[in-house]
C-alpha cells in the first residue's frame, strides 16, 4: 500500500468514528470504536498507557481519538 492508499485509508476511518461520536461511550463502544477489545483497553488503563478514562468508566470519543494519534511506544 502507497502512502496516498495508506492516508485515504485512515482519513476514511476518521470519517466512519466522526459519524459515530455522541459525546461518551462505555468500555464496549470504546474497544470498536478503537478497532480493539474490550480486554485490550484493560490491560493499557492498568498498564497505564491506554485512553483517559473518566472516574465511572466512560471513555470521551475526543479522548479515544487523542490516544489513537499518539505515536506508539
Amino acid at each position: 500500500m502507497d502512502n496516498h492508499e495508506k492516508r485515504i485509508t485512515e482519513l476514511e476511518e476518521k470519517v466512519r468514528r466522526l459519524e459515530t461520536k455522541k459525546g461518551y461511550c462505555n468500555q464496549t463502544t470504546a474497544a470498536a470504536y478503537c478497532g480493539r477489545s474490550k480486554e485490550y483497553l484493560r490491560e493499557r488503563h492498568v498498564r497505564g498507557d491506554g485512553p483517559a478514562r473518566m472516574p465511572n468508566g466512560m471513555y470521551r470519543y475526543a479522548d479515544l481519538d487523542a490516544w489513537m494519534e499518539k505515536p506508539a511506544a
